[in-house]
């Protein structure tokens, strides 16, 4: 299948301009070590609420890209899993989420919400075989692994 993207060049983060439009998401500076040969290194998403999609997310960046080719055009968004993937419990309120499954629901709330908003925009929501199988785990337990 062809496909043509927009390469992310609009975006600071491929993961966190998506993720930080969720209600209930802020980012937290990272303390790890930094990329090589540079001072940069992608802040951390952080859940300090309940999860909630309540505004289109980048609808607008992916319908510029439809307009602009006669190819398929694809969009890459973060897995649920990428929320809880960078800082693992400790980047989930315990006060807002004390059971880590109702965190899970409302992950999973949000990104039906979002996909349901993307797909009139031509957009629609992809996830290979692989990936599901990494975020339905995720949704099962602390660690997919």
């Amino acid at each position: 299948m062809q496909a043509v993207t927009d390469g992310e060049f609009s975006r600071d983060w491929w993961h966190l301009d998506y993720m930080l439009q969720l209600e209930g998401v802020s980012a937290k500076a990272n303390p790890g070590p930094k990329f090589g040969g540079t001072e940069e290194q992608p802040p951390i998403p952080n859940v300090t609420g309940k999860l909630r999609y309540t505004k289109p997310i980048m609808i607008d960046d992916f319908r510029f890209l439809k307009s602009v080719t006669t190819k398929p055009p694809k969009f890459t968004i973060p897995s649920p899993s990428m929320l809880h993937l960078r800082a693992g419990r400790a980047g989930i309120s315990r006060e807002v989420y004390p059971d880590i499954g109702e965190f899970w629901a409302d992950a999973a709330k949000a990104y039906r919400a979002s996909n349901r908003q993307t797909s009139p925009g031509g957009a629609g929501l992809h996830l290979p075989a692989a990936r599901r199988r990494v975020v339905l785990l995720s949704v099962r337990s602390e660690d997919p692994r």
